[in-house]
């Protein structure tokens, strides 16, 4: 999506982020009917009430190893959206 913001292809990157936003609803419908939450790994939920991202321990712990040139992340047992 990235690469198509900057190549100026409006409409292909606006399909792409489509099909993320459906994946994003087609998996929140399976949590449901699981009857199961999910939980961002890296944050303490999708934003606080003054609308800004809160990391949680693990995100916190996160940043510093990447301020520290450590790139690796633990890939997370649920994804959003894939």
């Amino acid at each position: 999506m990235t690469t198509s913001i900057l190549d100026k292809e409006y409409t292909k990157a606006t399909n792409v982020k489509t099909e993320i936003e459906e994946k994003q609803r087609a998996k929140a419908a399976e949590r449901k009917a699981r009857n199961a939450e999910w939980q961002p790994v890296y944050f303490t939920a999708a934003t606080t009430p003054a609308g800004r991202p809160e990391l949680s321990a693990q995100g916190r712990v996160a940043l510093d190893n990447l301020h520290k040139g450590n790139w690796h992340l633990d890939m997370p047992q649920e994804f959003g959206a894939f």
